[in-house]
């Protein structure tokens, strides 16, 4: 007795497997093609067994065939005139159940075996449903036929369930390798993008260098500061040009409300001539794209409506309501002498302006300025999107760095339930 409890508690453990992460695709076709080896010696070893149990049929067939009935065989006469014409339809089915055989193919025994019993099964409760009275023996060795490919069917069944589950399981541990596999290939080709986006960034990052060395060398040469010294007297000159803008609508402005008030009463005078005369001044002078063009026409114009123009004024003195008014319709040549005075500042500016744009056009620089400063910014939006891109990539490979340990559990475990020893898997 001791010696019995002494064996049972000094049983060793089973031995742990040490597979290699590596060698798993090897096993899975080990594992697959061992499997389905024995699902194959199975499959035709059945059919090579029911072929036999067909063949056995078929002469049982042929007994039955010759076997007649006497009229005494059955004291049921309407039942022996019925299995007398139900016999040779019998016959007849189950030969053309036999004659589709069972497949030689070890993909399709199992399915084929099962076919001709459930054809078989039909035939026996169908056109074999009152033979069986009359011809005990003979439908009993046509069953008996039946029965024993039903018997390889169960057999069958039997020996492939270990290497149907074995198949099932390994493919389920490929499965989950393939799953660890498809995350490494990510991870691979994620950190070979980010070193081509790397090399992307530092040709970018050269060209910036580059261009900053470019746009410095244009900076410091002479040709940049003669056309830096032409922008900056352009510049000076706009704003002359919009000083002397402002000082032309300025006047229109003080001239416009009399003008207007003037023609009104012209108008209420019935002096049609004289209301359209203004009327036109008013035109001429706030025609805004045509500041000047048309001065010696208003300073005439104006000329021949003033004597009537100051009448108004005398009779009307409210018309003029401030002292600048006041000043510029004083005498008939104030008016236009201020027009002239501010067209002709317009003309100068515009003058000069234009003679220094053309000087300007001579200067390459600042166009060459202009070009580095856009491939400056395109270059520097360009690094921004690749390290966007890059980081991101480097969050993905983070994440499934972080799932893979898991993944390497799982498959562990689903290792364990078809391996004969404690799985432990080595990386």
């Amino acid at each position: 007795m001791a010696g019995f409890l002494s064996k049972i508690f000094s049983k060793k453990e089973p031995e742990t497997e040490v597979i290699e992460y590596s060698s798993l695709p090897e096993l899975f076709a080990e594992t697959k093609k061992e499997a389905e080896e024995s699902i194959h010696r199975a499959a035709l070893s059945a059919a090579e067994k029911a072929g036999d149990s067909l063949v056995s049929l078929n002469k049982s067939l042929d007994r039955f065939e010759k076997r007649d009935l006497s009229d005494d065989a059955h004291p049921n006469k309407k039942l022996l005139n019925v299995a007398r014409n139900s016999k040779p339809k019998f016959i007849g089915s189950m030969r053309k159940a036999i004659e589709a055989g069972i497949s030689d193919d070890p993909e399709k025994v199992y399915d084929s075996m099962i076919s001709f019993v459930n054809e078989s099964a039909k035939i026996m409760k169908g056109k074999g449903r009152y033979l069986g009275a009359a011809f005990p023996e003979e439908m009993k060795a046509v069953k008996s036929g039946i029965d024993s490919v039903g018997k390889l069917i169960n057999k069958m069944t039997e020996e492939v369930k270990i290497p149907v589950e074995l198949k099932e399981k390994s493919g389920i541990s490929e499965g989950k390798y393939d799953l660890i596999e498809d995350k490494y290939r990510q991870i691979r080709g994620d950190n070979e993008r980010i070193s081509a986006l790397a090399d992307k960034m530092s040709a970018l990052k050269g060209e910036i260098s580059d261009i900053e060395s470019g746009m410095e060398n244009l900076k410091g040469s002479a040709e940049f500061s003669e056309e830096a010294e032409l922008i900056s007297r352009l510049e000076a000159l706009e704003m002359n040009f919009s000083a002397a803008e402002n000082d032309y609508e300025a006047l229109i402005a003080s001239t416009g409300n009399v003008f207007r008030k003037s023609s009104y009463q012209f108008s209420r005078e019935n002096n049609k001539e004289m209301a359209g005369k203004v009327e036109s001044l008013i035109d001429i002078l706030s025609k805004k794209n045509d500041k000047c063009r048309l001065m010696d026409e208003a300073v005439e114009l104006y000329s021949s409506v003033y004597p009537s123009l100051a009448t108004v004024f005398g009779a009307n003195p409210d018309i003029i309501k401030n002292k600048t008014e006041e000043e510029l319709f004083s005498s008939p040549g104030v008016f236009p002498e201020k027009l002239k005075s501010c067209c002709n500042e317009l003309k100068l500016s515009l003058d000069e302006i234009d003679a220094v744009k053309r000087e300007a056009e001579g200067y390459s620089s600042g166009r060459e300025l202009g070009r580095l400063s856009k491939r400056y910014e395109a270059n520097t939006e360009g690094i921004v999107r690749l390290e966007e891109e890059s980081e991101s990539l480097k969050f993905r490979i983070s994440e499934s760095e972080g799932e893979i340990p898991e993944l390497m559990r799982d498959l562990e475990e689903s290792l364990n339930d078809w391996r004969e020893n404690p799985v432990e898997l080595k990386f």
